[in-house]
């Protein structure tokens, strides 16, 4: 299927500004969202008028939370600034309502019953959110060279917002994370004898060939060789939002203060 050009415009100046892909995502559903809503129009058509019924639709008709309204605004506004360079003001439009709900904090006996009932990995990952207070996106991606096993720390490259933190690491998850660093290593040793090894997807050998033969002949052997003795190692692929949160409140209890290193 073709891609839109315009489109293809926002996603560019998305990454051209730097936005994470999973903001990317959402902008480009909500821009296609306005445009379909508007019987496919191009948005240098529209104004005030059409956007003003778009967010009324979110808020009345399919019942948004605020949260999502307001994020469904923030995409055509970035469209229309930056990539049709026209500004979006003086809207008037239905707002959908905010709760104002207490935060919902785990308590430690609740973690635990949580991960008494898990099984490995999902288990270690989500121990590493309560022990480090990490986010699910930033647990998922870990790894190796993050852990500092010497200083009892973890180091959250490209956290929210792309900033890069230490964060505690528990005593009880040193030898957890040892145990789990030497099983995939034993995968990608077992991977490298059946002459794979050098990435992370587990493809047959009959689409991977096409791809070896076309390195071998743009690349010198020597290169492929040393390439395919590195490894990349996963940390799972599950995780709970509310686990951090119930550390970040149990440290205050407990009077611990995390800073980020210079």
């Amino acid at each position: 299927m073709a891609r839109s050009p315009f489109i293809e415009s926002i996603r560019t100046e998305l990454r051209t500004r730097r936005y994470s892909i999973q903001t990317e995502k959402t902008y480009l559903y909500w821009v296609r969202a306005f445009i379909l809503f508007n019987d496919k129009k191009h948005p240098e058509l529209l104004s005030n008028p059409e956007i003003e019924r778009f967010l009324n639709y979110l808020a009345i008709t399919r019942g948004v939370s605020a949260s999502t309204q307001n994020q469904a605004l923030c995409a055509l506004v970035f469209m229309y600034r930056h990539v049709i360079k026209k500004e979006i003001v003086d809207l008037n439009y239905a707002y959908a309502r905010r709760p104002k709900n207490l935060p919902v904090v785990l308590s430690p006996q609740e973690v635990g019953l949580i991960l008494t009932n898990q099984k490995s990995p999902h288990r270690l990952i989500t121990s590493i959110l309560f022990g480090g207070g990490l986010r699910i996106s930033e647990a998922l991606s870990l790894r190796v060279k993050d852990i500092d096993f010497h200083n009892r720390s973890i180091f959250v490259f490209r956290g929210k917002g792309s900033k890069d933190r230490y964060t505690l690491l528990p005593q009880s998850l040193i030898e957890p994370l040892h145990t789990q660093i030497e099983r995939v290593k034993e995968i990608h040793k077992q991977d490298l004898d059946e002459g794979f090894g050098f990435t992370s997807f587990q493809l047959s050998p009959m689409l991977l060939q096409p791809t070896i033969q076309m390195i071998s002949k743009i690349l010198p052997i020597s290169l492929i060789q040393r390439w395919r003795s590195t490894g990349i190692y996963p940390t799972g692929s599950q995780g709970i939002h509310k686990v951090p949160h119930g550390q970040a409140t149990f440290n205050g209890i407990q009077g611990v203060q995390l800073t980020s290193r210079a």
